[in-house]
């Protein structure tokens, strides 16, 4: 039997009529507000995030693995990772009880982070705010820009904090690379000993495996022959990856530091004539000194784990360790041969 005309409109409004109240029921507990993840992080080309401290940072990305800071700095790479891992695996765990409603919106009214995230073409793909980490569990309280729905959010597996990967620290944000050298790209390295003259050098590399190898401040008289190429071509090879720890040029201390002059010099010239040098200063003791003491009980005179150093044209004062850079820092008798006391790397 044919369904007549007005029984057919009927019901198509009816089921019309059913469609937007299914959307209305749901907006605001859809998957649009609770979509905090980007599974494809690829097509991020911007994030921004800004706190309520003022604080805010601009990432950027230039390139597959080359990202900007604040449109001034190179981004550690590191860091960006993290947070793109973390964009693509985390996922709402739960809304936020009824009864913790209040408290957590109190909450994220006095302390959040908001996230913007933008394509390769500056479209905004979505904005989010993150609050505190979820007290007794893994996770942070998150809402979706627009939105009125709160929502725990993890990465499933992971008992984790979720704010520590979008911090708005600058500092914390920059690329700590100081030497970052392929093998034979470099032309030049000096090491200058102030205190130790005698000891500072200078390597000229004309190819792989040929170098000169002469004493900084001596005359031609002090040149000395037989220096072994083995040793040469690994001390130039420490030059790969070498970062510092940490920015501090808010350091309160920093100019009383300064007024002491280096202790040690380093300069590199590539073969494409560009150059970097770092300084390096003696870190006081202090609380968070671990080595105090010499073999004999004698308080050191300075931090034998630690240094300060100006890099980038003496712009920025950052913190470095020894563990990284005592391979950088031999004297010009390391270099020969004298039995086995001769290869040893003097510190």
């Amino acid at each position: 039997m044919k369904m007549s005309k007005s029984l057919k409109i009927f019901s198509i409004a009816a089921v019309l009529l059913l469609l937007v109240l299914a959307l209305c029921c749901l907006r605001g507990k859809g998957p649009g507000d609770r979509d905090f993840a980007v599974k494809d992080s690829e097509k991020i080309g911007k994030i921004f995030m800004a706190d309520r401290e003022n604080n805010s940072i601009l990432l950027e990305r230039k390139g597959p693995r080359n990202w900007t800071l604040n449109g001034k700095y190179k981004a550690d790479q590191a860091a960006v990772d993290e947070l793109l891992r973390t964009l693509r695996l985390m996922s709402v765990k739960a809304p936020v009880p009824d009864a913790a409603r209040e408290n957590v919106i109190k909450g994220m009214a006095v302390k959040n982070t908001r996230v913007e995230l933008f394509d390769r073409s500056g479209k905004l793909i979505k904005a989010f705010f993150i609050g505190a980490p979820v007290e007794r569990g893994s996770g942070n309280y998150m809402l979706m820009d627009g939105s009125e729905n709160l929502y725990i959010v993890h990465i499933p597996g992971l008992n984790a904090m979720l704010h520590t990967r979008f911090f708005t620290d600058e500092p914390k944000w920059r690329d700590r690379s100081i030497f970052h050298y392929k093998p034979g790209s470099i032309r030049k390295v000096e090491v200058d000993y102030p205190v130790q003259p005698g000891q500072s050098f200078a390597i000229e590399v004309f190819r792989r495996d040929s170098f000169a190898l002469y004493p900084l401040h001596r005359s031609e008289a002090d040149y000395r022959t037989g220096a072994d190429r083995m040793v040469i071509a690994r001390y130039l090879n420490a030059f790969a990856e070498v970062n510092a720890e940490a920015y501090l040029n808010s350091y309160s201390k920093k100019d009383s530091i300064l007024a002491q002059g280096p202790y040690a010099v380093i300069r590199v010239e590539d073969t494409a004539g560009d150059s970097r040098q770092i300084s390096l200063f003696y870190k006081p003791l202090d609380k968070r000194t671990k080595m105090l003491m010499d073999s004999t009980g004698r308080y050191l005179p300075f931090d034998r784990e630690r240094s300060y150093a100006l890099i980038n044209n003496d712009e920025d004062f950052v913190l470095i360790q020894h563990f990284v850079f005592g391979k950088l820092l031999m004297r010009y008798d390391y270099f020969f041969k004298a039995g086995e006391e001769g290869k040893k790397e003097y510190k």
